[in-house]
C-alpha cells in the first residue's frame, strides 16, 4: 500500500468513526460493517436480487434493507447539527422504505431512538409546519399521523436522494403501521 492509499484509508476511518461515534451503541459494530467497504477503497454496488423488496435494481447505494445494519447506512450518509433536520431525515428514511404510507411522531420518535439522532421534543409540531419554499411539506392524516404532501415528496428526493418506496405496513387494530 502507497502513502497515498495509505493516508486516503486514514481520511475515510476517521469520517467513519466520527458518523459512527454519534449512533446507538447496539449498532456501532453493524455500521462499521456496513461501512467497512468505503474505509478500504472498494466501493463496489452490491447486486439487489430480483426479490428485492423495493424492486428497483438502480436504487442508491444505501438504501435500507429492513434491519438496522441498513437504517445505519441510510443514516450514516448525513450529518445535520440540528434536531428538525433529523426528523426530516427520519422522514425521507420512511418514504424511501414506505413511500407515502402515513406516520406517526410516536414512530419517528422510536426510529430515532433506534439510529441515535436528536429530534426535537415536539416532532409532530415539526412536521405540522415543515415548509420549504412557502409550501408544507407534510400533511396531517387523521388526528396523529402525516405523510408527505406532493411538495414534500419532491424535497426529500432531492435533498436526500431517495425514491418512493413501494413497502406495505402491517396495520394493527389501532391503526398503527408495524413493518413486515
Amino acid at each position: 500500500m502507497d502513502s497515498v492509499a495509505f493516508e486516503t484509508r486514514v481520511t475515510r476511518l476517521e469520517e467513519v468513526n466520527k458518523v459512527i461515534a454519534r449512533l446507538d451503541p447496539s449498532i456501532k459494530a453493524q455500521a462499521f460493517d456496513v461501512l467497512r467497504s468505503y474505509v478500504a477503497g472498494d466501493e463496489k454496488r452490491p447486486e439487489r436480487s430480483a426479490g428485492d423488496s423495493h424492486g428497483n435494481s438502480e436504487t442508491p447505494k444505501s438504501e435500507p434493507e429492513s434491519n438496522a445494519t441498513g437504517a445505519a447506512a441510510f443514516f450514516t450518509r448525513f450529518d445535520h447539527q440540528k434536531p428538525s433536520e433529523n426528523a426530516l431525515l427520519l422522514a425521507a428514511y420512511h418514504y424511501l422504505t414506505f413511500g407515502i404510507e402515513p406516520f406517526s411522531a410516536e414512530e419517528m420518535r422510536s426510529e430515532a431512538s433506534t439510529v441515535g439522532l436528536t429530534i426535537p421534543s415536539r416532532i409532530d409540531k415539526t412536521y405540522a409546519s415543515a415548509k420549504r419554499d412557502g409550501k408544507a411539506l407534510f400533511q396531517r392524516v387523521g388526528a396523529a399521523q402525516f405523510r408527505p404532501t406532493v411538495h414534500g415528496e419532491a424535497y426529500l428526493k432531492t435533498t436526500y436522494q431517495v425514491k418512493k418506496g413501494t413497502a406495505k405496513r402491517q396495520v394493527d387494530a389501532t391503526g398503527n403501521g408495524h413493518d413486515n
